[in-house]
């Protein structure tokens, strides 16, 4: 009998992993900040792209920097930091787990507001380091010396390596071998982290969080760019500064494809990361409002939460068929074009606030379309798919041909656009930079660390040598039993 409650418990498990898995993510990450020559990794189609500002980065996504640049990427309340020469790859990331492989340079860690179900864990060619608490960290892979190093200056860490885990606790670094050996040292600032210390502060001292859960990632730039108020309908709602004439959200910044969800909004404003993939827009006395909704303890990302006009309905004469959004409002649903499940819907449609606004009665006009009237945006469908700066390109139409567009369904308007495995012919133009293979010395066998428990990742494989003009792949693993991804990139830099 307790063989058979064993099975049955480890078949429901399995279920319940399984359906996890089919799970659209949840939590995504942002590239906030870029100095110098940037390049990201996100699809296989597409290879290495130039990091845009905003760009979102999820599972099988990887950041490289040029000598003398850097990268700040933030997801929640975790900053990840790259110095100059430095690349990560992102494993998984996901509602509870952010996992990562350092391949080499530095990288420094900032983790805030960790809750008990997180794991933060960042790989190296030698060993394994998981981010236990709260805390500022640095992990180095150097190349020359073949050997990995974490230093924590404030929190508790393990490193599991060859020789098994051990505890490092503030003030100290270990420093791991390619033949296996480990050595404990004394923690050491450098210029790198004095930077991002400063990078920190500016986190810290947010007085968005009072407005936003601290988990929602780009909270930290609002309070630079605009202003908070309370309204009567919609709660705590945020006021861009300066905006140009005539701007609306989604207006200012392109549409990319992202996997798993397609076609999303990469704003070109600081601040554009959050409003763009949380909350509701909404007109207050003739000036656009952002309403985050309320304090929630993890925010569901959205790649655009918008609504479509137009497909093969509108016709604005242009060389190209038109695509054409809005701003969902508080009262709208958002209605993905990728595939989700009830329980993501549910979710991500929690803002929904189906009441007419305090003030409408007597305007004589629709409430249920004040976003659509005035917020509508449409370009053709050639700057749509090539990543075109919308801001420069979108068409400007009379008020009664948005009122007579129909509204279609973001799926409608998807069937209408190139698949994934079309985009390359629309974005061969690429200056981004590839990272070149690693040069680090042959190690021993013995050196690759071993896993403690099912649902770990244990090593990044470094790159892999290449022909001019071939292909460098770095390798994803993630958690448990998943298939490892080849990631195609373009070498011969």
């Amino acid at each position: 009998m307790r063989f058979i409650a064993l099975f049955v418990a480890s078949l429901a498990t399995a279920f319940v992993q399984a359906a996890s898995a089919q799970e659209i993510p949840t939590r995504v990450g942002r590239l906030a900040y870029t100095q110098g020559s940037v390049s990201v990794y996100q699809d296989p189609e597409l290879g290495w792209d130039k990091a845009y500002m905003n760009t979102p980065i999820t599972s099988e996504n990887s950041i490289w920097t040029e000598r003398g640049a850097r990268a700040e990427m933030r997801v929640g309340g975790i900053a990840v930091r790259l110095d100059g020469e430095t690349q990560i790859d992102v494993s998984r990331l996901d509602d509870d787990d952010f996992d990562a492989g350092v391949q080499r340079g530095s990288v420094n860690v900032r983790v805030r507001y960790k809750q008990r179900n997180d794991h933060v864990t960042f790989s190296t060619p030698h060993a394994l380091f998981m981010l236990e608490t709260d805390g500022r960290y640095r992990i180095d892979v150097d190349d020359e010396r073949d050997e990995s190093r974490l230093t924590v200056f404030g929190g508790y860490a393990f490193m599991e390596g060859p020789s098994g885990r051990i505890a490092i606790e503030p003030g100290r670094t270990v420093v791991v071998s390619g033949s296996g050996q480990h050595a404990l040292d004394r923690a050491r600032e450098t210029p790198f982290d004095k930077w991002a210390a400063v990078r920190d502060q500016q986190w810290q001292d947010s007085n968005s969080r009072r407005y936003v859960s601290s988990d929602m990632t780009g909270y930290e730039e609002l309070d630079r760019y605009g202003t908070w108020a309370q309204d009567a309908d919609y709660g705590n709602v945020w006021y861009p500064s300066r905006v140009a004439s005539g701007w609306a959200p989604y207006r200012d910044g392109h549409w990319t494809h992202v996997r798993p969800w397609g076609w999303t909004w990469v704003d070109d404003q600081p601040w554009g990361y959050a409003p763009s993939h949380y909350g509701r827009w909404v007109q207050v006395r003739d000036r656009w409002a952002w309403a985050p909704g309320g304090v929630r303890e993890r925010p569901v990302w959205a790649p655009a939460l918008v609504g479509w006009i137009g497909g093969t309905g509108i016709s604005i004469g242009v060389s190209s068929a038109p695509v054409g959004w809005y701003p969902l409002a508080p009262w709208e649903r958002y209605d993905p074009w990728y595939r989700s499940s009830p329980t993501y819907l549910t979710r991500v449609n929690r803002i929904v606030v189906d009441r007419a606004p305090r003030g409408w009665q007597g305007r004589g006009d629709d409430w249920r379309r004040w976003n659509r009237d005035r917020g509508a945006t449409i370009v053709n469908r050639d700057v749509f798919v090539n990543r075109g700066r919308v801001q420069n390109s979108f068409v400007r139409v009379a008020p009664e041909v948005i009122r007579q567009a129909p509204v279609v369904s973001g799926a409608q308007v998807v069937q209408q656009l190139p698949q994934r495995n079309e985009l390359l012919r629309y974005h061969q133009t690429n200056d981004a930079r590839a990272p070149a293979p690693t040069v680090m010395r042959q190690r021993q066998q013995s050196a690759a660390p071993q896993p403690s428990a099912p649902g770990i990742i244990v090593q990044q494989q470094p790159h892999q040598q290449q022909q001019a003009g071939q292909i460098v792949r770095p390798e994803f693993r993630r958690r448990g039993n998943a298939p490892t991804m080849m990631a195609p990139a373009p070498a011969g830099q």
